[in-house]
């Protein structure tokens, strides 16, 4: 019976040992495959990192040229409105001082008008014709003798 206890034990060592053995490859294989992938995700790791590196490299003076032409531009807009606000300040000035020449001398203006109609056109037409007749003499007389 010793024999048969004998046995049996060897029968189940050698199907423990088998077990254990079908385990570690079992095991081992899936550490080929863990390593298999976790090469394959460094190596597309480091791939998007060259494509990264490579898209700020040919981006980057772009977006420098870009951006200096936007300060450029914007530097021009400041002197262009800081030329616009002299000039309407030019113009509000000049409008000021027109209306305050207009207001100061309104009343020279009226009282012109008011001496161009009191004039009494008639009487000047009349003095004017009297005038030619009497110088008219004369005229003739000087204008004949110098002939």
């Amino acid at each position: 019976m010793e024999e048969n206890k004998n046995v049996v034990t060897n029968s189940e060592t050698e199907n423990n040992n088998e077990t254990e053995l079908d385990v570690l490859k079992e095991l081992r294989n899936n550490s080929q495959k863990q390593s298999f992938y976790a090469k394959l995700a460094a190596y597309f790791t480091g791939g998007i990192f060259v494509v990264v590196a490579i898209a700020i490299i040919v981006v980057l003076p772009q977006v420098k040229n870009t951006v200096n032409k936007v300060n450029a531009l914007a530097d021009r807009a400041e002197t262009t409105i800081d030329d616009a606000e002299a000039m309407i300040e030019s113009v509000t000035e000049t409008s000021n001082n027109a209306n305050e020449i207009i207001i100061n001398n309104s009343e020279n203006f009226a009282d012109s008008i008011e001496n161009l109609s009191n004039l009494d056109f008639d009487g000047l037409n009349q003095a004017i014709s009297d005038l030619q007749d009497a110088v008219g003499p004369f005229a003739k007389l000087f204008g004949s003798s110098g002939k």
